[in-house]
């Protein structure tokens, strides 16, 4: 067996005559699989035989390892996309949640923490109006899901992706499960800002 480095190691059968490199072969310059993603291989010893002939000696493992090598380079694009989508959506939301809280501080001042609350119900109220808007204009796109509700909404209170959980808990009838969530989630977290409150006045003060 023969191994294509550029195509991470994509085993392609020998054939039974005189092998040379692809540089001593300038009809066959490139494998199946790294002609198609437009890459130079050097390292796949590659038979003459009478010409292009033995091309189809190489086709089924060269296009099998195109193939796991465009679902590889798709799967990542997709991840660094949606990634893109989330950071920007993210800052926007970020930046609303700013907007929000420092003009509900100026006009209702700071005895109660009045802008956390608006924001958390905002949030929420937008979250289930956008997770509404994907599944019946958007046909569950991930993209639009991402930017929406993970970027955006996410920036502006991770306190609607909460309350989405809930929902959906309630919604395939695990209430149990649900009110576990909502007093763990609101305890626990209260009890970890203490401890990290505590943490951190030990070691700095």
């Amino acid at each position: 067996m023969l191994r294509c480095a550029m195509t991470r190691g994509a085993k392609v059968a020998r054939p039974s005559c005189v092998a040379t490199t692809h540089r001593e072969w300038p009809d066959f310059a490139k494998c199946t699989a790294c002609r198609c993603l437009g890459i130079n291989c050097v390292d796949l010893l590659a038979s003459r035989c009478d010409g292009l002939r033995d091309a189809a000696t190489f086709a089924p493992s060269a296009i099998g390892a195109y193939s796991s090598a465009l679902v590889f380079f798709n799967v990542e694009q997709t991840a660094m996309r949606l990634l893109a989508l989330a950071t920007i959506g993210g800052g926007i939301g970020a930046g609303a949640r700013y907007l929000v809280q420092t003009g509900m501080i100026r006009w209702l001042g700071l005895g109660f923490p009045w802008w956390t609350f608006a924001i958390n119900i905002a949030g929420s109220f937008a979250m289930g109006l956008v997770m509404t808007l994907v599944a019946q204009r958007f046909d569950h796109s991930a993209e639009v899901r991402t930017f929406l509700a993970t970027g955006i909404l996410g920036g502006f209170t991770t306190f609607s992706a909460f309350s989405l959980d809930v929902a959906n808990l309630v919604d395939k009838k695990q209430q149990a499960a649900a009110a576990f969530y909502v007093a763990g989630s609101v305890g626990l977290s209260i009890l970890a800002l203490y401890a990290g409150l505590a943490l951190a006045k030990a070691v700095w003060t």
